[in-house]
């Protein structure tokens, strides 16, 4: 089996819409500074209340997975983790 190295980034979402689009917002943003982003994972979902409604999503401790080659340079067609 040969080695893998990867970097992992925790980041912040929100969205007054939903968990959804909060993950989107986060991905979007995310995607300006990192490159080759490959797979995410939601630890943990909050809101904010406003009479009796939702009126703020955010998903917290959102983890991406960036596939940094971190002690060579990437290079194209790398291998993916296996999920």
């Amino acid at each position: 089996m040969s080695e893998h190295v990867y970097k992992v980034v925790e980041i912040v979402g929100s969205s007054p819409e939903s968990s959804d689009a909060a993950i989107q917002n986060a991905i979007s943003r995310a995607s300006t500074t990192l490159r080759r982003l490959g797979w995410f994972e939601v630890v943990e979902t909050r809101g904010h209340i406003e009479d009796g409604k939702v009126a703020h999503y955010q998903v917290r401790k959102l983890e991406i997975c960036a596939y940094s080659c971190v002690f060579a340079p990437c290079q194209a067609g790398a291998s993916t983790p296996k999920m």
